[in-house]
């Protein structure tokens, strides 16, 4: 008798034929992803636990970086210090944290800001916004993140979230206060106090003194810093360079801690430098503080224990609170802040261009900027996930590189630098430019996967100049509806409801405009309806192996894009109705017709995401053979 399981062919044969067949056009082969075939008891587990400790609340590393004291130009930065903010008890590799070994070499390249540059009215805005203290240095407070070494399967495995306190020496700005009124407000001494502070409300450690000499100003410490208390007294680290001098601090999270590191740097330096008598700041004290620990005599603890007050109080704020709290509100700020640099109908223009994964540029002065825009469009992108290159700060070292890569890819480019404007003028032709400060895109004049590359001549330009023209018309006619959610009074001037708001209803209108999560709410009905049709037009293949489990199953899966184009022109024309109705359906009233946008299903059917959307599927959803 011939075995049941046995029927003539050999195990692994399907995989074999899949590999070696030449599929006709419309038809393409796609493989499940790993979250599909891991066992369910498996997946879904969450990086960070639900009851997370209290240090999970704020950074994981604090750095001090600066300008090497031997060059006299000041353009070399160096690592001054850089310390765990951990319980020593509670590392080990089973936690959720960085360390300062985790922190790259080139940590110093993202974080460093550049010298101001003088434009009209810049000055007064610097002066207003306390990025120019009375003792002339520039100050900015900047969020970035940099690539993780780890890059694991979550959002937070690939991203070192950081957040940088930079000072530099003005060339151009000068002191408007006297040396003996900086020297006043310098700390002199750490003072070793082993009192909690468990108070609700923040106690600043700094204290004031009076003695024969006149006043001084000290600090409470819960450590003895007898090394750091020497080299204080010495020559003030400040006063060792004319001009162009750089230190920072900076702290690190391998969890999107964004708003608390910032809390935790702002409250520090509004303690050091807030001057009772002006309403600017002085740098000095807070500058000469962190100067000492370019020495290497100094305690090792010195850094942790100058932040542990305030680190305390901020994480006291949040440590109540869910992890993914801190993460949700970063990301509605940054939201609303992409809202505010970019029109309804550029937004729009940028949305469908990142869709399409095509070479994105994001430019801007403001570096945090361009952090808030890069996570934002990942947001707006959503079920959909970016699979390609995403640096949301692009150093000066990496920029002509980058531009250059291959594939697609989201970059942000600081406009403070010097090289930058080199760059941004010269960009390669299938490059898109979303200038955050001016607010426009410019679009690219060729673009990638197009089917323009497969023709030749006058055919190939026409179809590259079609697509182009499709794209406008879809991020017009979707940023009008970004337009009328967000900014219904000017958007929606004719309509024959609308009538010009009294003072009361202008006021509340204010309060909701700019609301991110109108936007969001429309791409997502959007992505959805774009995706609608996509699990029924797949078919699973699995070989099925009976009794033996050694052998590793390879499921494939074979998606008809033909039927796929024939279930989104029935949408368009309000015709087609699924066997099975759900309630989380999507509305057809962001319906795509072929007649008009044939090129943009055409690129978008040849996009990763888009694959792996395929390959996230489950089984259940798909035809099964």
């Amino acid at each position: 008798l011939v075995p049941i399981e046995y029927n003539g062919l050999s195990k692994g044969w399907m995989n074999r034929f899949l590999r070696q067949m030449e599929f006709p056009d419309g038809m393409s082969l796609h493989r499940p992803g790993p979250s599909v075939l891991l066992p369910k008891e498996n997946g879904g587990t969450s990086s960070t636990p639900p009851d997370a400790p209290v240090y999970f609340h704020n950074g994981d590393v604090a750095l001090v970086f600066g300008s090497d004291t031997g060059d006299e130009a000041a353009d070399k930065v160096q690592r001054f210090s850089c310390v765990s903010l951990q319980p020593e008890q509670e590392s080990g590799p089973s936690k959720k944290v960085l360390f300062p070994d985790d922190v790259p070499p080139i940590f110093e390249s993202y974080a460093v800001v550049p010298p101001f540059y003088e434009r009209p009215f810049q000055g007064m805005q610097d002066k207003k916004n306390s990025r120019i203290s009375i003792d002339g240095w520039e100050v900015s407070l900047t969020n970035f993140v940099i690539p993780s070494q780890a890059m694991g399967g979550s959002v937070d495995d690939k991203w070192m979230y950081c957040v940088s306190l930079v000072f530099r020496k003005s060339s151009s700005a000068r002191s408007q206060i006297s040396e003996r009124e900086i020297d006043n407000e310098c700390v002199c001494e750490l003072q070793h106090d082993d009192s909690a502070n468990e108070a609700k409300t923040f106690e600043s450690p700094l204290f004031y003194t009076e003695s024969e000499d006149g006043q001084s100003r000290k600090m409470k410490v819960q450590q003895e810093l007898k090394g750091f208390n020497s080299k204080l007294q010495e020559h003030k680290w400040s006063q060792q360079f004319a001009q162009g001098a750089t230190i920072g601090l900076a702290l690190i999270s391998s969890r999107n801690v964004t708003q608390a590191m910032r809390e935790t740097l702002s409250l520090l330096y509004e303690d050091f430098c807030s001057v009772k008598s002006s309403p600017r700041h002085l740098c000095q004290p807070l500058i000469d503080i962190l100067g000492v620990l370019s020495h290497s005599q100094v305690e090792k603890t010195s850094l942790s224990c100058l932040l542990q007050p305030y680190l305390a109080y901020t994480t006291s704020r949040w440590v109540h609170r869910p992890l993914s709290d801190q993460s949700d509100i970063y990301l509605e700020a940054a939201g609303i802040q992409l809202l505010q640099s970019l029109p309804p109908v550029p937004l729009a223009l940028a949305f469908v261009t990142l869709l399409l994964e095509q070479k994105v540029v994001f430019s801007s002065s403001r570096r945090g900027m361009l952090m808030s825009a890069s996570f934002a469009m990942m947001q707006l992108l959503k079920p959909l996930k970016w699979a390609h290159l995403q640096v949301p700060l692009v150093p000066v070292s990496m920029m002509n590189e980058l531009i250059h890569y291959p594939a697609p890819f989201l970059l942000g480019i600081p406009t403070d630098e010097k090289e930058s404007a080199a760059i941004l003028s010269t960009l390669p032709s299938d490059v898109t430019l979303v200038d955050l400060d001016v607010g426009r895109v410019i679009l690219a004049s060729v673009f990638a996967n197009d089917s323009s590359k497969s023709a030749e001549g006058e055919s190939g330009e026409a179809v590259a100049g079609a697509l182009r023209s499709q794209v406008l018309f879809l991020a017009e006619s979707l940023g009008g509806a970004f337009g009328a959610a967000i900014y219904r009074n000017s958007w929606c001037s004719d309509s024959p409801l609308q009538v010009i708001p009294n003072e009361r209803d202008m006021l509340a209108k204010q309060i909701d405009e700019g609301n991110f999560s109108e936007v969001l709410n429309i791409c997502e009905e959007f992505v959805s309806e774009l995706l609608s049709g996509i699990h029924p037009c797949c078919l699973w293949i699995e070989e099925k192996h009976d009794h033996e489990t050694s052998i590793r199953n390879e499921p494939a899966i074979i998606f008809d894009e033909d039927r796929f184009f024939h279930i989104k022109n029935l949408r368009a024309q309000g015709r087609y109705l699924p066997l099975i109705q759900k309630s989380d359906m999507p509305s057809a009233k962001f319906s795509l017709s072929l007649d008009h946008f044939d090129l943009i299903f055409e690129t978008f059917l040849r996009t990763q995401c888009l694959s792996s959307y395929i390959s996230d599927g489950n089984k259940e959803s798909m035809l099964f053979w």
